[in-house]
């Protein structure tokens, strides 16, 4: 059977493989803009992920660290960041949050370190990104069928989401000629295709799966990059695709990448996001306005960062809008420079060094691409599951780089 395609019949419904399913199950069945829909400021905590996670603690599949002297450290570390950014979402006034809101923010913005700070069984890691896998590849094989659809029926599908959920924003994407999908925003369904890539990649350099899918995956998922009109996503593409294909005994990949590309290119696939970065380069900002934005906020004193202060963000001022579109400005904005600072401890220093000591170089390209895709927009910072999503992401990659250090001690 197709691999990915007959994906319910290839996994068998284990008890522990309950948590990593019920993840894709919140995320990507459920995702954010449709439970905003439905359920209204509720719908920002998806549930259904805050159960899995409870679910595999409860189980013993997913593991804190313990007392012990080697993951004491590890201990100290998750404690002091869930009492320490818990207090700050609490204490830091100023942003004219409510206190249901700062509690709704526990679980959007502290909750996805739960994850980052368990461990799985090695065994069980590689189970889980290739389950992980399996279902981006379903989803993008999915997303790019009913763009082709679109294209017979003048954006029927497209429409049908636009409407579904009452965007003007989309609209206006959609309009602009951008992939909007079940997931909305052209950035989320970016994201998706970059995952599958990053997936892909690490499938075929570090897990024991079969290899043969790589090339499909990679055009899936450079045409899905283009189709969104995503400049971040496809440059970080082309990095991961250069870095991770280095070398004689990857060169067929390589060849074949080139050729999948060329056909891309020949076929107006990349028209738009070399529009883009051409407009982009014409008006001296690549960052679609937005460093020029924050630029003009910071010298009229508009945009200004305290330690252990938030400021109300003007959501009818597309300006400000704008200029906050980096996570790391919109945490400082609103939550303040230390609450910042903690988050990004979390979330991208902690990762960042366990797969950087793990020394597994594809694996470390993949995670800074993630890195850097979601540093490129303010999804990270905003109420919906964008944290969490890079939280598992990171979370698998973290649990494959910690497998095979163990391999190698034995």
């Amino acid at each position: 059977m197709y691999e990915g395609i007959g994906i319910m019949h290839k996994i068998k419904i284990k008890k522990q493989n309950i948590p990593i399913l019920l993840c894709c199950i919140g995320i990507f069945l459920f995702p954010s803009i449709l439970r905003g829909q439905l359920l209204g400021s509720m719908g920002q905590v998806n549930v259904i992920a805050c159960f899995a996670w409870f679910y595999g603690a409860a189980h013993k599949i997913l593991v804190l660290p313990g007392r012990s002297k080697k993951s004491f450290g590890s201990l100290v570390f998750a404690a002091c960041y869930l009492v320490g950014a818990s207090f700050l979402l609490f204490y830091v006034k100023g942003n004219d949050w409510s206190a249901i809101r700062r509690t709704l923010l526990l679980f959007m913005y502290v909750f996805p370190a739960f994850f980052i700070c368990s461990t799985i069984d090695g065994k069980l890691a590689e189970t889980y990104s290739r389950i992980w896998l399996d279902i981006l590849r379903v989803i993008c094989i999915t997303m790019c069928i009913f763009w082709a659809f679109d294209r017979l029926t003048s954006n029927l599908v497209q429409k049908l989401w636009v409407n579904l959920y009452e965007s003007n924003t989309l609209l206006f994407l959609l309009k602009s000629g951008r992939f909007v999908s079940y997931y909305g925003h052209p950035l989320e369904n970016s994201s998706v295709f970059l995952m599958l890539l990053v997936w892909t990649t690490i499938s075929k350099d570090e897990l024991t799966s079969k290899k043969r899918l790589y090339i499909l995956d990679t055009t899936i998922a450079m045409f899905g990059l283009a189709i969104c009109g995503s400049k971040s996503g496809i440059l970080l593409a082309i990095m991961v695709l250069l870095l991770c294909n280095v070398g004689l005994k990857k060169m067929k990949y390589m060849i074949a990448i080139l050729i999948a590309s060329l056909a891309l290119y020949l076929s107006g696939a990349f028209d738009m996001v070399i529009s883009r970065i051409l407009s982009g380069l014409a008006a001296g900002d690549l960052s679609t306005g937005r460093n020029t934005a924050l630029k003009y906020l910071v010298l009229n004193g508009t945009v200004r960062f305290d330690w252990l202060k938030g400021d109300e963000l003007q959501y009818d001022n597309p300006v400000l809008i704008a200029a906050l579109e980096y996570p790391f400005l919109l945490w400082a904005f609103t939550g303040g420079i230390v609450f910042t600072i903690v988050q990004y401890l979390m979330y991208f220093v902690k990762p960042g060094i366990q797969v950087l000591k793990s020394k597994r170089w594809s694996c470390l390209i993949c995670l800074l691409a993630l890195m850097a895709f979601y540093n490129s927009n303010n999804g990270i910072a905003s109420f919906n599951d964008d944290l969490l999503i890079y939280s598992i992401n990171a979370w698998l990659i973290c649990q494959i780089t910690a497998k095979k250090r163990r391999k190698e001690r034995k």
